[in-house]
């Protein structure tokens, strides 16, 4: 009996050292080492599971420790995602403390909502298991000629289900057939009239809603968002691209199995007048890239 027992122990004590450097080189395979010196960072995603098509909250801690000398210069703070060698998400995350005034033996938060485009062709026989990005945090100069990688590791990107509802267009958009000098065939620009309404399936549980896209007039543009009779946003959008996210509660989106989105500006130009050369006398107000509701 004692023989026995010996060998017991020694069997689990071997599987317990055998689970043991399986674990520990599993985190080493996960670390991330960070180009700043005396700077750790920590993230998660709100979302376990990540699939294309996803709006997701990332929210990062950056962690200086005591040896952490500080940078004497602002950078950019960067997510990106690559895959098959292209870059596939972009999104500039915004700092409550500027970067060049961190000091040691604190812990800064960011929080910021990321979009995962549509990647995977579910038919594709390669992929329909899913695919791995590169996913970085880094900081870059404002006129690129230096960048530090903070955060680099490959991400799991699952398809996106295949019962997300689509976003029906209604009344109010002018679809416009564009010849770009680099692209052999026709892209197609969406942009909405002075009001503009589309319809969104009611998932019955909370939500987020995207609106990507831009105000290509030289002045701000008066915009107002409503979920049926209900206000979500109303401000005036500068010149420029545009990107905003909207969290929706069981109380927002009401009980109704349909919803209407509608989008109001205050101005709108002619085509002719957006893209000289151009005999379209349409009148349009904001051009949008991408309308996500999940």
């Amino acid at each position: 009996m004692p023989r026995n027992n010996s060998r017991k122990k020694k069997t689990s004590w071997l599987r317990q050292t055998l689970i043991f450097s399986i674990i520990t080189l599993s985190l080493i395979g996960c670390r991330d080492q960070s180009q700043v010196k005396g700077l750790v960072v920590n993230l998660e995603f709100s979302d376990r599971t990540l699939t294309d098509n996803l709006v997701t909250r990332l929210k990062a801690k950056f962690i200086t420790t005591s040896g952490y000398q500080g940078l004497n210069q602002d950078y950019n703070l960067v997510a990106v995602a690559e895959w098959q060698g292209r870059e596939v998400l972009r999104e500039y995350l915004k700092t409550s403390v500027p970067i060049s005034k961190w000091s040691a033996s604190r812990v800064y938060e960011v929080t910021e909502y990321l979009y995962i485009p549509p990647l995977i062709n579910i038919f594709e026989p390669k992929t329909p298991r899913g695919i791995e990005i590169i996913f970085r945090l880094m900081l870059e100069k404002s006129d690129l000629t230096e960048s530090l990688i903070l955060y680099s590791r490959s991400l799991q990107v699952q398809p996106c289900p295949v019962d997300v509802p689509d976003v029906v267009l209604l009344d109010g958009w002018e679809k416009i057939k564009r010849f770009p000098a680099n692209l052999e065939s026709p892209s197609y620009e969406l942009w909405t009239g002075q009001k503009a309404i589309c319809l969104l399936k009611n998932p019955g549980r909370p939500g987020i809603l995207l609106l990507d896209g831009e105000n290509a007039q030289q002045e701000g543009v008066g915009f107002s968002l409503f979920l049926g009779e209900k206000r979500l946003d109303e401000l005036v959008l500068p010149p420029g691209k545009f990107k905003k996210f909207y969290s929706l509660t069981v109380a927002n989106l009401g009980s109704e199995p349909e919803l209407k989105l509608i989008i109001l500006v205050d101005k709108t130009l002619r085509l002719g007048q957006i893209y000289p050369g151009v005999e379209d006398e349409r009148e349009v107000g904001l051009k949008i890239n991408k309308i996500y509701f999940r």
